[in-house]
């Protein structure tokens, strides 16, 4: 019976719940429970506080960092045509309409002040408090500090628009995402100690505690010793990079104002920020941006770029890895680097166990670059929805992977699910003078009848990458190997086991493999709502107890 039948049935399904929550930690729970049960509303509609006034002097200043382009001109002309429906839009995706309610578009420079203020206010007219999903606890978050930067740095202080700021702080502080944890809670933490730091009314202080206490305990929680993020995608590395490097800099103008725990936080955030840019950097292609490993793809505001430049306002110390080979074994990942290829390889066990709603089952998979030019890759993403092309994007064959028995390697469903997880049983690296290898095993399929243990090892020679697929089962199961092109790369001819690949006409690299190699076509999901054609070469291998498979990638003269 294959993954999808048995979800199906009864106890099939029993199971899969089963393996999903038993993740889960006793917190969430609780917190679940108690956000499904009682209302929320009420705590926040009846309580009453007293509006302070945002701080108007600080010691330090952002004015030399402004991000040059944005994101969300689509969105501003969406907004131009729909105004007061335009946070009332229901017909879009749930991201679409949480992004809406972010606000990001107050930090850049394509809309002047008068029309941001406007923008604020025709919200705040439009969207009933406390309605969803605009003051669910996420897009409150990054609401929240949004306003704060916007309103200190253009001198608003309206009462209307700081009044409904004070009272979204108080229902963030009220319903903190404790359900979820991760990602959200660390936005959550961020977004109450912009408010602790900028209002002077009593409850602020109280913003101030929780929110350095979370970072305390997140800071050591989510970063890994290696520079990684917990849920191990580039996406969100650099989205939290960012709220880290925002923190950094909101901690330093009221640094005279910092107890010494909070300077101790802000220490801890200053080292976390340069591990995290080497790592941004180690997991990032030559072209300057990020891998598609878990959920990525090129949607974040900032880019490495912007990053980069955000640090040196802030004078902290950034990484170069171009030319090194580098392995990140907390987080198992690897970068193999010789200056003409970049090989990039997941080979790791799911690190936020308990949330891994942006996992996908990409174990062993990998990403090539040739010269500054990517040309294998993974599919990326387009949606967070419940579909069919979300559970594809998750799936072991959106990957540059080895599949087994039509079944993924870990066992993604429901959009941001994971039941059975593989687990990485051998990994080995070494870098030498003449060449890179790095060598890994996972059980994600020894469940099936069999114990079937799946293997790739890769090494980086002068001028060609050597991979290698393995399967060790006492029972035989059919395997598909898929590699993925960039669509930037053609197929200009194909031979059996030899395919020649192409750039604006030039030809840049050879393929070779043990086994036939298919040519099909694919999509390419570089951003949320975005697709391009590209193509996948494939192997497809009969059932056996024993498999091993050898493929060459060879850079053409």
């Amino acid at each position: 019976m294959d993954s999808q039948a048995e979800h199906k049935n009864v106890w099939g399904r029993f199971g899969l719940y089963l393996r999903t929550v038993r993740h889960l930690r006793v917190l969430q729970l609780l917190h679940l429970i108690k956000f499904r049960v009682f209302s929320y509303q009420t705590r926040a509609k009846n309580y009453d506080f007293s509006i302070g006034n945002l701080e108007k002097e600080c010691g330090f200043s952002l004015d030399g960092f402004k991000i040059e382009k944005s994101p969300t001109n689509k969105d501003l002309l969406s907004f131009e045509k729909q105004k007061q429906n335009y946070w009332l839009d229901h017909s879009v995706s749930l991201l679409d309409q949480y992004s809406r309610h972010y606000f990001n578009e107050l930090n850049i420079d394509n809309i002047n002040d008068i029309q941001k203020i406007s923008r604020i206010k025709t919200w705040l007219e439009t969207v009933e408090t406390f309605s969803q999903p605009g003051w669910d606890a996420y897009p409150l978050s990054l609401r929240i500090v949004n306003w704060i930067k916007f309103l200190r740095a253009s001198g608003n202080r309206e009462n209307e628009i700081l009044s409904s700021l004070a009272l979204q702080v108080e229902h963030l502080y009220q319903n903190i995402e404790y359900h979820l944890l991760g990602n959200h809670l660390f936005a959550n933490a961020k977004a109450l100690v912009f408010a602790g730091l900028n209002f002077k009314h009593k409850r602020a202080r109280r913003y101030r505690k929780v929110g350095f206490k979370i970072l305390k305990g997140e800071l050591e929680e989510q970063f890994l010793t290696d520079g990684g993020h917990f849920e191990l995608s580039p996406l969100y590395h650099s989205i939290i990079l960012v709220d880290l490097l925002d923190l950094i800099a909101e901690c330093r103008m009221n640094h005279k104002n910092l107890v010494l725990a909070e300077q101790e936080i802000l220490k801890t955030m200053e080292e976390k920020s340069i591990k995290m840019h080497s790592w941004l950097q180690t997991m990032s292609h030559p072209d300057g941006k990020i891998s598609f490993f878990n959920d990525s793809n090129f949607s974040h505001q900032f880019s490495n770029d912007d990053i980069e430049r955000y640090m040196s306002v802030l004078n902290i110390r950034k990484y170069s890895s171009e030319g090194h080979t580098i392995d990140l074994p907390e987080s198992g990942l690897t970068r193999l680097d010789n200056k003409r290829f970049v090989v990039l390889f997941k080979s790791s066990n799911i690190q936020s166990q308990y949330q891994p709603g942006h996992t996908h089952a990409d174990n062993l998979s990998l990403e090539l670059s040739l010269a500054g030019t990517r040309c294998i890759v993974n599919s990326g993403i387009s949606t967070y929805e419940k579909s069919e092309q979300r559970d594809f994007q998750r799936s072991t064959s959106a990957h540059s992977a080895l599949e087994l028995n039509n079944a993924d390697s870990d066992e993604v469903w429901a959009s941001f699910r994971v039941g059975r997880r593989s687990k990485i049983v051998e990994r080995c690296f070494s870098d030498g003078v003449d060449s890179s290898k790095i060598f890994a095993s996972h059980d994600g399929y020894s469940y099936l009848p069999g114990h079937p243990i799946v293997s790739r090892s890769i090494e980086l020679c002068q001028n060609h990458v050597e991979v290698i697929d393995w399967v060790k089962s006492a029972k035989s199961y059919p395997v598909v190997i898929r590699f993925y092109l960039h669509p930037q790369i053609q197929v200009k001819s194909v031979d059996n086991g030899d395919i020649h690949f192409s750039q604006a006409g030039i030809e840049i690299l050879r393929m070779i493999s043990t086994h036939e190699l298919l040519i099909s076509k694919s999509k390419f999901f570089p951003n949320f709502k975005s697709e391009c054609p590209n193509t996948c070469v494939s192997m497809v291998i009969k059932p056996s107890k024993n498999i091993k498979c050898v493929t060459k990638f060879v850079k053409c003269k």
